[in-house]
């Protein structure tokens, strides 16, 4: 299953009560980082996501101490720094 699908899956799942948005979202940042093709995968997300998921990523400061709760904070803070750097590039 490639990314594209596996979003379409979280996607379905939403809209059977399966999933907040939120973890939609967060799930969603996780394939992004993941994806051998994020612009085909940016293009996938519906309009809504993109906003919220470009949002965070702007928002992520690189310079702030590493934290999460249900992952390794430094990994974590290496695959948003990721994103960002692909991001502002875009």
């Amino acid at each position: 299953m490639d990314k594209i699908d596996e979003y379409q899956a979280l996607l379905a799942g939403y809209e059977e009560g399966m999933y907040t948005e939120g973890e939609v979202v967060s799930a969603s940042l996780g394939l992004l980082f993941q994806s051998t093709n994020r612009e085909a995968l940016w293009a996938a997300f519906v309009p809504e996501h993109r906003e919220y998921v470009a949002q965070l990523i702007k928002n992520f400061d690189e310079t702030a101490e590493p934290f999460a709760i249900k992952a390794d904070p430094v990994q974590v803070w290496r695959e948003m720094s990721a994103l960002k750097q692909w991001f502002t590039g875009k």
